[in-house]
């Protein structure tokens, strides 16, 4: 038995080092990915936008900042800057609107893609003009709902988009179609 014990000891030894390896080559590697992304990303923005050389090397950089801010990934916040510079926003608007998604994505456990297009649904919807404090407001409150109902941010999200523009049009005011859209989800 203390022959087996020592083994034993000696194989759960070697386990965890080769464990404690094998995690260290995985973060190394995921690190690698999510830089490869960002600068595709980047490549990407600086294609589809007229942003200075600078003003890309200072997106990147405060990209890591925003994102762990909400528990997200650079490379989300990055995506949400680039549709929201193809949606028309300005160089500090598509970052605020940017950042916004990367809270829905975080509060609403929704993906970047779907946040991009909740945002910018809402926003031309409601007319607000790009104001990140109107539409933090619709987040807010919608997040209130959800948290409150049997639904889910991801759901309502994903109803609004699609309804926002002809509630607006119809006189709907954005806490009516939430509450009337919230109703039918739960």
């Amino acid at each position: 038995w203390q022959t087996l014990k020592e083994k034993v000891a000696k194989f759960t030894g070697w386990m965890s080092m080769t464990y404690a390896v094998s995690m260290f080559t995985r973060s190394i590697r995921q690190a690698v990915t999510e830089l490869k992304e960002i600068d595709t990303i980047l490549t990407e923005i600086s294609k589809t936008s007229d942003r200075t050389e600078a003003s890309l090397r200072k997106l990147g950089e405060t990209s890591f900042a925003t994102a762990s801010k909400y528990g997200q990934k650079a490379s989300d916040y990055l995506l949400g800057v680039q549709e929201m510079s193809r949606a028309g926003f300005d160089e500090n608007s598509s970052e605020q609107m940017a950042e916004l998604s990367t809270l829905a994505q975080s509060a609403g456990d929704m993906t970047a893609e779907l946040a991009n297009e909740y945002l910018i649904a809402t926003n031309a919807g409601y007319q607000f003009g790009g104001s990140a404090e109107k539409l933090n407001s619709v987040l807010d409150s919608q997040n209130y709902i959800t948290n409150h109902n049997a639904l889910s941010m991801s759901e309502l999200a994903e109803a609004t988009k699609i309804v926002a523009s002809q509630a607006a049009q119809s006189g709907i005011g954005i806490d009516e179609m939430t509450a009337a859209v919230g109703t039918m989800i739960a």
